[in-house]
C-alpha cells in the first residue's frame, strides 16, 4: 500500500508510474498533506528521512518498537482518510507519450483519476494540455455519458464503472 502526496501527481509521468504500480497490484491513495515520508515494511522495520529536502542522504532505520508502533499507527489513519485512486479499465499504457494536445480528446482514463485525486481544474487543464474551457467540456461531455447531473455523481459513477458494478 502506498499513499502519495496529492501534488505527486503533479510530477510529469508520475500518473503512469503509479498506473503500472496499481496494475502490478499495488493499493495506491491520495492525501493531501501528508506530514512526513517514511517507508514500513511487514511492520517490523522503517525508514524515515532525517532530513526531507535530502530525503535520500541519511535516514533513521527503525527496527520493532514504540515507535514504529506509533508510525503503523499513522499510517492506517491516514490510509483510511486518504482518498483511494482507481483507475478506469484502460489498454496498455504508453510509457513517456505526449501530454494531450489541446485538441486532443481527454479519455475518462486520464480525467477522472485526476479528479478523484482532488486537483483542481486549473492543474489538471495544464496536466492534460488542455486549456481551463476544453477541461469544461470534458467534464461535462463525462457527465453527459454517465448520466450524471453533479460532479459528485459523476465521480461516484465513475468509480462505480471502473470496478464493474454500473
Amino acid at each position: 500500500r502506498n499513499i502519495l502526496e496529492a501534488d505527486a501527481l503533479r510530477i510529469p509521468g508520475k500518473l503512469e508510474n503509479v498506473r503500472r504500480l496499481v496494475a502490478a497490484g499495488e493499493r495506491t491513495r491520495v492525501f493531501d498533506g501528508l506530514p512526513m515520508k517514511m517507508i514500513v515494511v511487514d511492520r517490523r522495520i522503517a525508514l524515515i528521512p532525517l532530513d526531507i529536502a535530502r530525503a535520500s542522504e541519511s535516514a533513521l532505520l527503525l527496527r520493532p518498537s514504540s515507535l514504529l508502533e506509533a508510525l503503523c499507527v499513522l499510517f492506517e489513519m491516514l490510509w483510511r482518510r486518504a482518498t483511494p485512486i482507481v483507475l478506469a479499465r484502460a489498454g496498455a499504457l504508453v510509457e513517456d507519450a505526449p501530454p494531450a494536445r489541446a485538441g486532443a480528446r481527454a479519455e475518462p482514463d486520464q480525467l477522472v483519476p485526476l479528479l478523484a485525486a482532488g486537483m483542481n481544474d486549473k492543474a489538471i487543464a495544464h496536466r492534460l494540455g488542455v486549456s481551463a474551457r476544453t477541461l469544461e467540456r470534458r467534464i461535462v461531455e463525462l457527465s453527459r455519458e454517465l448520466e450524471a447531473r453533479t460532479r459528485f455523481q459523476a465521480g461516484w459513477r465513475a468509480a462505480l464503472r471502473s470496478v464493474g458494478l454500473d
